[in-house]
């Protein structure tokens, strides 16, 4: 079977031995690399579930993301794929905790705050992002936020979270990364029937690369990216994109204009510059392959 995503447990405590996490059809392997104090040099699988949901049909778990209780300390894993819902469990017992369900087609990547363990981003065939909370509070309705609109046209394959938790970044089909500013989540709106909506992406780019992006991330305030067949990976930066400022307005995002290929709420009329900058350019031979992704860890 092939394996689509591959993510480390980022809560260990120094000296704790790392796992990550495997998924791909219809397994969710939580494995432990070797150390070197061991005599055999294979990776030790250490759980095993297997989700019957997706054994008919070509289903798939495409992603995966760890949280944690925020309680008990538990490792949680977060799953998705095509069946366009997300589930959440506890890799201690084995149990699937809850069960997140609104996209409208597969989900493609999952990403949790970095800020907070209970706020989970997606992306997905139905061009949006969602922001959830995993806060039991919220369980009625743990849809936070809804990033659609004017974001991307085709699907999502890619989406980073900021270190701050207040910037989130979102790439696919369209060749379009955006970054979106989020408010504080969960906000006022969390857990009700008015889940807050977000229409417009403080920056916006079609010009870093000419292929589907399938992998995005954040490193500080600079931004790493991957499009399919590209054989690159490129380290590039915002213009005027500071996270130790207060985030921007709402009202500050560009609105759609389709002559423009990049658009930008950090660039300054009376003093036109570039709107970003390409730092470096990684090589990468070999990767024709679509969905092929990086990670730093």
């Amino acid at each position: 079977a092939d394996f689509w995503s591959v993510k480390f447990y980022p809560y260990t405590e120094p000296g704790v031995d790392p796992v990550f996490a495997v998924v791909g059809g219809k397994r969710i392997l939580v494995c432990r690399p070797p150390t070197g104090k061991e005599t055999s040099s294979k990776v030790e699988i250490i759980r095993l579930i297997i989700d019957e949901e997706v054994n008919s049909g070509g289903s798939n778990h495409f992603a995966c993301a760890w949280s944690k209780d925020r309680e008990t300390g538990d490792p949680l894993l977060c799953v998705a794929g095509s069946t366009a819902k997300i589930k959440v469990i506890n890799v201690i017992t084995g149990e699937c905790l809850r069960v997140l369900a609104g996209h409208g087609g597969e989900i493609n990547d999952l990403a949790v705050s970095p800020t907070d363990p209970y706020i989970l981003a997606t992306g997905s065939d139905d061009c949006t992002v969602r922001i959830w909370s995993l806060d039991p509070a919220h369980e009625a309705q743990p849809c936070c936020a809804i990033l659609e609109g004017e974001g991307h046209k085709e699907t999502i394959l890619s989406v980073s979270f900021h270190k701050s938790g207040r910037y989130l970044l979102s790439g696919g089909v369209d060749h379009i990364i955006n970054m979106w500013t989020l408010p504080e989540l969960p906000d006022i709106n969390t857990g009700t029937n008015r889940t807050t909506r977000i229409f417009y992406p403080h920056f916006s780019t079609s010009e870093i690369h000419t292929n589907i992006i399938d992998c995005v991330a954040w490193h500080n305030d600079l931004i790493l990216s991957k499009a399919a067949r590209d054989h690159s990976i490129v380290l590039w930066s915002i213009a005027n994109f500071d996270s130790t400022l207060p985030p921007p307005l709402p009202s500050a995002a560009p609105i759609h204009d389709p002559s423009k290929d990049t658009r930008s709420a950090f660039h300054s009329s009376t003093t036109p510059t570039a709107l970003y900058t390409r730092h470096l350019q990684f090589s990468i031979p070999d990767s024709d392959i679509i969905f092929m992704r990086f990670s730093l860890f």
